[in-house]
């Protein structure tokens, strides 16, 4: 075994010039570092610009150095090698073929002490594929298509289930716009601050894959108070739609202003654009123009049962509704490919006791009145059957569970109860500090292996994704198919999107009470009215 510099020490400057170096290397170099081109720093130069693996895989680079080994080298090599060479051992090696790859190839890197590395050719097929980094599932390709087809009606409603991609989906629809025309203006408007930065981040990533220039993105609910009137020309507004119409009352203007310049205004939950003071904002920025109005929605609907008020929806939509057209029902096609976890449904039966002035109460209110609730929260019996609950679920391996409760309080007691029982508890609601509420939820979304519970009221039944979250208990009674699908809806990733295959859901059923218990149902509940 030998190195390879020493070859090259023995092969003389005429062939080190002739093989390894150009003439005009050489001439060069004669002129600017005339020390350079001695025998012995000839050998350092090839070696710095050279890689011996280069060398050995070049025929004649190769046989440069296989003649220039001493007698007794070449002897070893071509034993080595399990060739017969006689007495002249370089005719018979430097004509041998060092396939690349070969055995031969990689016994002759071992005897320059070389590691050898595999030859790898670089791919130039016929036929290549450009991969995108990003890229859309085919049913969210299939929904922009049929988006951009009926958006010329002016209004338009997406309705895909939870997990499926709305957001992605409409984002790519707005970013598309952008990329026909720079100079849009483009209102997303939200009713929650979460969901707000959830559009933010969907946009920039979308754009980030797509994009041709800088869009400018302007946030305008919470906190920001960005000047839209002065700064929005062009880009993307993402805007709190109570924040639009506090603003619009003080203002007379400022929809109408920003009317002239919208080409299209996006709404999401949009099953919300009939209540009176959303509707002003919406129809404020749009009938003026005639603008384009898309609304996104798991729920395409207002109620469970008030089937005038859901026809109102859809005719504010000119009933015109696009859903996933996958050849069998949309949520079953979702669970079957893995984009959403097949739902286990389970249940807590338990009879609150509810009086008649209780019932009449609740049949008279659009959803269980708070009283109600603060009478279930504090239910001794109720609360016990729901940790212990938790604790079966924990028991049975699930990592992240969320708890929907019945009231802030009731959150803060459950959270608390499992604390005492030395599990890792966390509760959230409306009045969390945003910088504790965010450490907790970071925690809740993280890797760590030991079982997190999350207990909230009001704060994640939307603009929340946890896709490690594989269990769920809704103590919130309610008699919205909306609400109480937004709340089962936080639990179902599927494996394809980073979730799990399946899911369990449990919830605590009032006797006396209305009860939902099939996602698949909830997906149909309206379609009548579109």
């Amino acid at each position: 075994m030998v190195g390879i510099g020493t070859p090259l020490l023995n092969a003389g400057r005429t062939k080190l010039q002739d093989v390894f170096l150009s003439t005009a290397c050489i001439d060069a170099l004669q002129v600017l570092n005339p020390e350079s081109i001695k025998p012995t720093e000839m050998v350092e130069l090839i070696l710095k610009t050279i890689h011996p693996i280069e060398m050995l895989r070049d025929r004649k680079m190769r046989n440069a150095l296989l003649d220039s080994l001493n007698r007794n080298s070449a002897l070893d090599l071509a034993k080595y090698l399990g060739i017969t060479s006689g007495d002249n051992p370089y005719k018979f090696i430097t004509k041998l073929k060092f396939y690349k790859n070969s055995d031969y190839e990689q016994k002759l890197f071992k005897f320059f002490e070389l590691e050898w590395e595999e030859y790898k050719t670089a791919d130039k097929r016929d036929i290549d594929v450009a991969v995108a980094d990003r890229p859309l599932f085919d049913h969210q390709i299939a929904a922009i298509v049929e988006l951009k087809r009926k958006l010329d009606k002016s209004r338009v409603l997406l309705h895909m289930p939870t997990g499926s991609g709305k957001t992605r989906t409409v984002m790519r629809v707005v970013a598309d716009r952008f990329l026909d025309n720079c100079d849009e203006l483009v209102i997303w408007l939200a009713y929650s601050g979460e969901l707000c930065e959830q559009a933010i981040e969907e946009f920039k990533e979308a754009w980030k894959y797509t994009g041709n220039s800088e869009i400018p993105i302007y946030r305008f609910f919470g906190s920001h108070n960005t000047d839209l009137i002065k700064f929005s020309k062009r880009g993307l507004i993402v805007a709190g739609l109570n924040k639009m119409h506090s603003t619009a009352k003080n203002d007379a203007l400022f929809l109408s202003i920003l009317a002239d310049r919208v080409s299209l205004v996006v709404i999401d939950e949009a099953h919300q654009a009939i209540a009176k003071t959303y509707r002003f904002v919406l129809e404020q920025l749009v009938d003026k123009h005639n603008r384009k109005l898309l609304g996104l929605s798991a729920t395409p609907g207002r109620t469970w049962s008030d089937r005038k008020e859901d026809m109102e929806l859809s005719r504010f939509f000119q009933q015109t509704k696009i859903t996933l057209n996958v050849g069998m029902h949309p949520v079953e096609f979702l669970i079957k490919e893995g984009f959403i976890a097949r739902v286990n449904m389970d249940t807590i039966p338990h009879d609150g006791r509810l009086t008649d002035e209780d019932k009449a109460k609740i049949e008279r209110s659009f959803d269980i009145p708070d009283s109600i609730l603060d009478k279930l929260a504090k239910d001794t019996r109720r609360n016990i059957r729901i940790v212990s609950k938790l604790e079966e679920l924990i028991d049975r391996g699930h990592k992240r569970v969320i708890v929907f409760a019945a009231s802030i309080n009731h959150a803060r007691d459950i959270s608390t109860i499992l604390s005492a029982r030395g599990h890792i508890s966390f509760y959230i609601d409306s009045n969390t500090p945003k910088t504790l509420r965010d450490k907790k939820i970071a925690e809740y979304k993280g890797d760590a292996e030991k079982p997190i519970i999350i207990c909230n009221f009001g704060v994640l039944t939307t603009g929340f994704d946890a896709p490690r979250t594989t269990a769920m208990i809704i103590a919130r009674p309610t008699k919205s198919l909306v609400l109480y699908s937004q709340m089962v809806g936080r639990a179902i990733r599927g494996p394809k999107v980073g979730g799990s295959k399946e899911c369990t859901v449990v919830t605590v059923t009032e006797t006396s009470l209305p009860g939902f218990n099939n996602i698949v149902d909830a997906f149909n509940n309206w379609d009548d009215v579109w």
